[in-house]
């Protein structure tokens, strides 16, 4: 028994424990408290988009003008996330805070046109672009997603087409 424990006290001697790299142990302690917030939300979904608009006391449903010979008609039509949830989309006055593939948040600035940007480090996103004669070339990794990046990535792979 004797014997067994020089053996086995040689051998932690001789193989010193590795340390731990507390950077590493520290972004797994987010990215898994990241995942679990997300799981662990409760909402109702018709609730968090709500919002009461703009009050319009006459409603014109068309109106036609003429402009620079053209005739043009605007047509207003009242949308609820509720029958056409494809209507809602962000307008390009906001793509220098978001971009395609981002995580947003859904709250009153979302409603706003004024998105939140979830921040945290993200892992590289593959993009593919499914035209017809691009063969392998229409997949490609944008190591650091950001609005910039994963623009131009899309740009570079419909000028290869």
């Amino acid at each position: 028994m004797l014997l067994l424990c020089a053996i086995f006290s040689l051998s932690i001697v001789s193989y010193p424990v590795k340390a731990i790299d507390t950077n590493l142990v520290a972004k797994n302690d987010n990215a898994s408290d990241i995942d679990l917030g997300i799981s662990n939300l409760d909402y109702n979904k018709y609730e968090v988009l709500a919002s009461n608009g703009d009050r319009v006391e006459s409603f014109v449903p068309k109106e036609g003008l003429f402009s620079n010979d053209k005739f043009i008609v605007v047509e207003r039509n009242k949308k609820s996330i509720t029958t056409s949830p494809v209507d809602i989309s962000i307008i390009d006055s906001v793509t220098d805070r978001t971009y395609p593939g981002a995580l947003q948040l859904v709250n009153g600035d979302f409603v706003d046109n004024k998105p939140n940007l979830l921040t945290a480090k993200r892992k590289p996103l593959n993009i593919s672009i499914d035209l017809p004669g691009m063969g392998k070339e229409k997949i490609t990794t944008v190591n650091n997603p950001t609005y910039g990046n994963v623009s131009g990535a899309i740009d570079d792979l419909v000028s290869l087409w």
